[in-house]
């Protein structure tokens, strides 16, 4: 194993220890659209669940425009990765996902930012 990978499980073993359960929805984009409507009917969507530990963001990042007052962080377990616009849980609040950025040093991912916003 290397340091980075030991890092990796290291951080995965402290979020499901003290962290919080989160579950995503993930929108597989396979319904049908109608132009005419302007709707879509049918799709599927895919449900996750993971740990980590929501935070605000520190004042210093929030700008008003990419990062707003209200948004929220979830730093979660490496594994299964949420992208934009999935719907993410956490204490029974519903948030969108803006944006994920994933921290990975030497190409071995530890830990991924989930940017939430209500």
């Amino acid at each position: 194993m290397t340091f980075y990978s030991n890092l990796a499980a290291t951080a995965a073993r402290l979020l499901t220890d003290k962290g919080q359960t989160a579950t995503w929805s993930h929108d597989n984009e396979d319904g049908t659209f109608d132009p005419a409507l302007g709707t879509t009917t049918g799709g599927s969507t895919t449900a996750y669940t993971a740990k980590g530990v929501l935070l605000d963001f520190q004042t210093s990042r929030i700008d008003g425009a990419s990062i707003l007052t209200t948004d929220k962080r979830f730093l979660l377990e490496v594994g299964s990765k949420p992208e934009a616009n999935d719907v993410f849980t956490v204490n029974s609040v519903a948030y969108q996902v803006v944006m994920v950025r994933e921290t990975s040093p030497a190409g071995t991912p530890v830990i991924y930012e989930v940017q939430l916003r209500s």
